[in-house]
C-alpha cells in the first residue's frame, strides 16, 4: 500500500470513483480543479477509473452522473 498524507484529496477522489460515489467524486473534482496543476491528475484518475463498466469517462459525464444520483435521491423522499 502506498503511503499518502492523512487527508489527501486525491486519495479520497480515487476512493469515491472506485466506490461509484459520483456525488462525492464530483464535489472533490470541483474542488481540485481550482488548482491548475491538479487538473491533469484529476483527468488521469477519471481515465483510469473509466476502464470499469459504468464508470464515467470524462469530467462532464461524472458531473451528469452526480446530478442524476442527487435527483434520484431527492425523489425518494
Amino acid at each position: 500500500m502506498v503511503k499518502t498524507t492523512e487527508h489527501d484529496p486525491f486519495a479520497l477522489f480515487s476512493f469515491a470513483l472506485r466506490e461509484s460515489d459520483w456525488e462525492l467524486a464530483d464535489l472533490i473534482a470541483c474542488f481540485l480543479l481550482y488548482d491548475r496543476a491538479a487538473r491533469l491528475r484529476v483527468y488521469r484518475e477519471i481515465l483510469d477509473a473509466a476502464e470499469r463498466p459504468g464508470a464515467p469517462e470524462s469530467l462532464e459525464r461524472l458531473h451528469r452522473l452526480a446530478t442524476l444520483s442527487r435527483n434520484l435521491d431527492l425523489s425518494r423522499d
